[in-house]
């Protein structure tokens, strides 16, 4: 008899799991939000056109050092930037255009031109600088 009610729980169990890993990744589009979505522009960096810019960023990291485990090339308002992480909290933001001086802020209005820019025919309604 506990054999049955056992079987029965876990079953729930397995059931719901499965619904749950089922209802996450939305085969049905059920979820789907009909609102406009942003457009955001793509990065694309070719290993071939790129090697020069990688040494010099390694070299600028190393200058400042940092001993950089990972690198990630970011675009935000057509302006590239090089993220460089040496551990779990290290970080330093570099621009793309060649000075090693550690990236400090945007301009807010050139941050908010971009936000606009996601969404063609919006306004960014409020903004905020968060320090």
């Amino acid at each position: 008899r506990w054999h049955h009610w056992l079987g029965l729980g876990f079953g729930l169990l397995l059931l719901s799991w499965v619904m749950s890993g089922l209802l996450s990744v939305n085969p049905w589009k059920v979820f789907d939000s009909q609102a406009r979505r942003p457009q955001v522009p793509s990065l694309v960096l070719t290993a071939g056109n790129t090697a020069d810019e990688t040494q010099r960023s390694l070299r600028c990291f190393a200058s400042a050092g940092i001993r950089v485990r990972e690198m990630e090339w970011l675009s935000l308002g057509g302006e590239r930037y090089v993220l460089g992480r040496e551990g779990a909290e290290s970080t330093r933001l570099l621009r793309a255009d060649g000075d090693c001086l550690p990236f400090a802020a945007h301009d807010l209005d050139a941050l908010r031109a971009a936000g606009e820019r996601m969404l063609p025919n919006s306004q960014v309604g409020r903004s905020r600088v968060q320090t």
